[in-house]
């Protein structure tokens, strides 16, 4: 009897430690204790072992996880619409620290489980550069990649998003009109908009800042250095935000931004009534014809 409860007491705190906020339902949360609890007290009784030992806790939590996971992922798939979409940017929460990458699948099955299925495959930037599967579609585990200057760990977000290199040329200077990608938040986040401001700064050291707030990681993930942040911008609304990369769908000219998605370079819209094709890395426009209705 001794032996059974600590088996049970062993499982249950790891489903608590999976699903902290309780969400599984109080039959599925007694089925996964009474089958993990089962199978390793088989185990032992087939070995003649009479303690728990670190493969049964091992064997316990990895097996927890997968019913856990499972169930809470099957009982949100289809339960709304996914918030992000194919080649979007985001970043994900990874335990110990955030990662930013390309959103390659949504609502993609586990390959070792159809009956699991993934909100999201993220391919994670260099120099991790691989996939990783997002086990919810919720804000603290997953958020568009914007300028972060707004959210109360904006500066970690920035600096956890910073390459690991300085990037090329800047395309805008100091006083230039632009446009920031930042979250539109209202009760909860809820996407992404477009925010009018102007260049204050470029090239800002992160240094300091990375020493403060990251200073556990700083050579492992910047062993070049850390590289600068190509811009501060200071909103029409009164906000400063750090845009932590030179790329368009962080950072547009003001008078560019069209209607479109902010992940698409090349985008054709109707200005003064005539039809262009906008470059959002070049800044280039061109006359086109109006796009086929």
């Amino acid at each position: 009897m001794e032996q059974h409860n600590e088996i049970v007491q062993l499982v249950g705190s790891s489903i608590q430690d999976c699903d902290p906020d309780r969400k599984l339902e109080d039959v599925e949360f007694h089925a996964i204790i009474e089958d993990i609890t089962f199978k390793v007290a088989r185990s032992m009784g087939d070995t003649g072992r009479t303690e728990v030992n670190d493969e049964d806790r091992k064997f316990v939590e990895h097996h927890v996880r997968k019913l856990v996971l499972g169930r809470l992922l099957k009982a949100n798939h289809g339960s709304r619409k996914p918030r992000f979409e194919k080649l979007e940017r985001v970043v994900c929460n990874v335990g110990c620290e955030w990662v930013c990458g390309c959103v390659l699948a949504v609502n993609e099955p586990d390959p070792e489980d159809q009956n699991v299925v993934y909100p999201y495959v993220v391919k994670v930037d260099p120099p991790v550069n691989q996939p990783i599967s997002v086990p919810f579609d919720s804000h603290d585990i997953v958020r568009p990649e914007v300028c972060f200057g707004q959210s109360a760990d904006g500066l970690q977000l920035t600096l956890f998003c910073l390459p690991q290199i300085k990037s090329k040329a800047r395309r805008f200077q100091v006083g230039e009109r632009v446009a920031c990608a930042v979250e539109n938040s209202v009760a909860a986040p809820t996407g992404t908009m477009w925010a009018a401001g102007t260049i204050t700064e470029v090239d800002i050291s992160m240094e300091q800042a990375a020493e403060k707030e990251l200073p556990e990681v700083i050579a492992d993930k910047w062993p070049r250095g850390v590289p600068s942040v190509p811009y501060l911008v200071h909103l029409d609304a009164g906000c400063p935000v750090l845009v932590h990369k030179d790329e368009h769908w962080l950072l547009r000219d003001l008078e560019l931004v069209g209607g479109g998605s902010r992940h698409k370079r090349m985008e054709v819209c109707q200005r003064n009534g005539s039809w262009e094709t906008v470059d959002h890395v070049t800044r280039r426009v061109r006359p086109c014809e109006p796009p086929d209705q």
